[in-house]
């Protein structure tokens, strides 16, 4: 495998943020993003990047690169308590690789250096279970089951799908 590096997002361009999240699989998402983003929604998702602000909850964000490519992102949202929310998305032809442990790795070790928060959790949906195997290999615990009903992208309108899924959590404290 070869090295990957965590970095501010390279570009405030809408395309960019299209041309991403159209080699990413989002069937296994929680939100489900309607391709192409809308230019309002990827500026917005942008200026939160830029500012580390997303409306009232800290945000923690990076591409992941392999070289100069962005093949992935990887990103916290801090709301009330320190508990911050992940989300990992890898372009498809890099999944099942290694970079997204890789990535994670690199993130918890910023967090630890920083005490960017005290815990991370994951929303995983029940089926996803690949991001489940990652994170219980890098030490989060499973936590309670839930269904919920998600907006879904559909033939150029929306529809609502029920899910299942799982939380997972791991505390992030400094090691003496």
């Amino acid at each position: 495998m070869e090295k990957i590096e965590l970095k501010r997002w390279p570009t405030q361009k809408v395309e960019a943020l299209n041309d991403f999240y159209l080699e990413v699989n989002q069937e296994f998402c929680l939100v489900q993003i309607p391709l192409p983003i809308q230019e309002e929604m990827a500026l917005n998702y942008l200026k939160a990047i830029e500012t580390r602000k997303n409306g009232n909850k800290e945000l923690l964000s990076f591409a992941i690169m392999l070289e100069e490519e962005i093949i992935g992102k990887i990103e916290l949202n801090k709301g009330q308590n320190h508990i911050a929310e992940l989300d990992l998305v890898i372009k498809e032809k890099y999944t099942n690789m290694g970079y997204g442990k890789e990535a994670l790795k690199l993130l918890e070790e910023k967090v630890k250096e920083t005490n960017w928060c005290r815990i991370i959790e994951a929303i995983v949906k029940e089926d996803n279970l690949r991001m489940k195997k990652l994170l219980v290999d890098s030490g989060y615990m499973e936590g309670r089951s839930f269904i919920a009903d998600i907006v879904v992208p559909h033939r150029g309108n929306y529809r609502i799908e029920e899910v299942e899924g799982r939380e997972y959590k791991k505390t992030m404290l400094k090691e003496a």
